[in-house]
Order: C-alpha cells, then structure tokens, then sequence
C-alpha cells in the first residue's frame, strides 16, 4: 500500500511569504530549487545537458518576436500564481508593461516547460496547475524527442484542448505569424 507517510491532517502548508522567510533564515538554501504548489513544497528536478540546450535554443528563437509585439521573455523566473502557489517554468512570455512580480495566470501570453526527467509532472501536475490558474497556452516540451505537447482553453478541469506535436510539426505560438519547428532549433 502507497499511503503517505504523514497524514494529511497533519502536513503543514506554506504560503510564499513562509517560503521566503524559510530562505532569508537559511532553512531553505538560496540555491536550492524548490517550488510551491499549492501550499506545498516541490522539489525541482535537477536540469540536464539536453534540456538547458532546448532551453536556450527555444529562447533564442523567440527573442526576435519580443520587443515588436509588446512582449517579455523571462528564462526560470519566479511566477506567482496565488498566496500558496509560485513556479519556475524553463520561459514565460508576458505584456513588457507588467512587473514580473505582478504577473499572474491569465497575463501570461505563453509558458514552457521543457521535461527531461520532469516530463510527467510537466505533463499533469502542472497542466491541471496551469489551467486553473487561467494560463491560455502552454507548452510541455519533450527534451529528448523535441514533441510539444500544446495545452490551449484552461478552466477547472484541466485544458479543454491539448494536442501533441512531434518535432517537425508547425507550432503556432499567439504572438508569431510564421510557424515555429522545434526540429529546427539549431
């Protein structure tokens, strides 16, 4: 039987502001990855080769399309989703008038997240997190087969449209007329 160790009744759960007293007072180290979902504690998977490559190469193809439409790509900012929930996507694309600290789920214009080891979580966890949090496209990228699974219409339930696209299928990011191919990204 997979029970929790610790009952749920008997879990504590944190608020950002708990989080960033736990760094200030060293219990959390400032270079460890964590996240906050939804009150708890999530530790980040540690990046590979592979995913800081498809990282950086989807960032470089997406920095031309930034300053004429308005926009800013933020590389593992910190994304604050609600009093009990903050995250680190790989890039998050938002209006260039609004503070980073400022922006919420439904400002986001686009949110990656490229999974190696993390994929499955990418996958449910936080395309459940991501749709209820109003966020109207995001992409879960697989780092070694270059698929991206595109999650468009959020609500309650999850995205009410998601799609998997291999590596030399045509994405449509909201802000881009011309098509972006993952397979291309040299």
């Amino acid at each position: 039987m997979n029970a929790p160790l610790i009952p749920a009744e008997m879990r504590r759960r944190f608020t950002t502001a708990d989080v960033e007293r736990m760094v200030e007072t060293g219990l959390i180290r400032p270079q460890e990855r964590v996240e906050l979902i939804e009150g708890e504690l999530a530790l980040m998977s540690p990046k590979h080769n592979r995913h800081e490559w498809v990282k950086v190469r989807l960032a470089e193809a997406l920095t031309p399309f930034m300053k004429p439409n308005g926009l800013i790509l933020a590389v593992e900012t910190t994304l604050y989703l609600s009093e009990r929930t903050f995250v680190e996507p790989d890039l998050l694309i938002y209006p260039r008038h609004i503070l980073p600290e400022d922006v919420r789920g439904p400002d986001v214009t686009l949110l990656i997240e490229i999974g190696d080891s993390s994929l499955d979580f990418d996958l449910n966890a936080k395309a459940a997190l991501y749709a209820r949090h109003g966020i109207a496209h995001y992409w879960a990228v697989d780092a070694e087969t270059l698929a991206a699974h595109v999650h468009e219409a959020p609500g309650e339930d999850g995205y009410a449209a998601v799609r998997v696209a291999d590596k030399d299928e045509a994405l449509a990011a909201p802000f881009v007329r011309e098509a972006l191919t993952l397979g291309a990204l040299r």
